[in-house]
């Protein structure tokens, strides 16, 4: 076992794709933590810089996430989340690394807890960036999400806006 937040291991590794649900159990043939809480290891695999949101749900625990990079059954743990999809289930988003690998813990918050779970992933990198407004460093800009504007997964609006910096450079946003 390994400690929360640190590299884990599992036994094997399912494979999730892009607007899959798949439905698991956490039970006590699972791997465990150091806080003694089962979790079944997932990887995603998609094109490096893909923006992917993880979510999880559960009503007989609850949920939490951990996501990295994820190299055979080792997962770097570099995000995490308890409550973010509402209620007691787990939600990330994040981008996909330069492999294009993200491994994804399902887990559950508290030691020795077991039961049924669902985790969906949805990827939005490789759909096209349309109606994107260019920012310069210093600008401002406004805007307004209404019905028409384009939307994610869960149905809220979103505006999109591109940067062009530089490799290393720093942005406050």
């Amino acid at each position: 076992a390994e400690p929360l937040g640190c590299g884990a291991v599992a036994s094997d590794v399912r494979e999730i794709r892009d607007g899959e649900t798949l439905r698991g159990r956490l039970d006590t043939n699972d791997t465990t933590l150091d806080d003694g809480s089962y979790y079944d290891l997932y990887l995603f695999r998609g094109a490096p810089g893909d923006e992917i949101t993880v979510t999880m749900r559960s009503t007989d625990f609850d949920t939490f996430l951990s996501g990295g990079p994820i190299d055979g059954t080792t997962l770097d743990v570099q995000e995490t989340d308890d409550d973010g999809a509402g209620g007691t289930d787990s939600q990330l988003i994040v981008t996909v690394g330069a492999n294009g690998r993200y491994g994804i813990r399902a887990n559950s918050l508290e030691g020795g807890r077991t039961g049924a779970y669902s985790l969906s992933v949805d990827a939005f990198g490789s759909e096209p960036v349309v109606d994107a407004e260019a920012v310069r460093a210093g600008e401002s800009v406004s805007g307004q999400l209404a019905a028409g504007s384009p939307t994610l997964s869960d149905g809220s609006y979103y505006a999109l806006y591109t940067f062009q910096g530089q490799p290393g450079e720093e942005i406050e946003v």
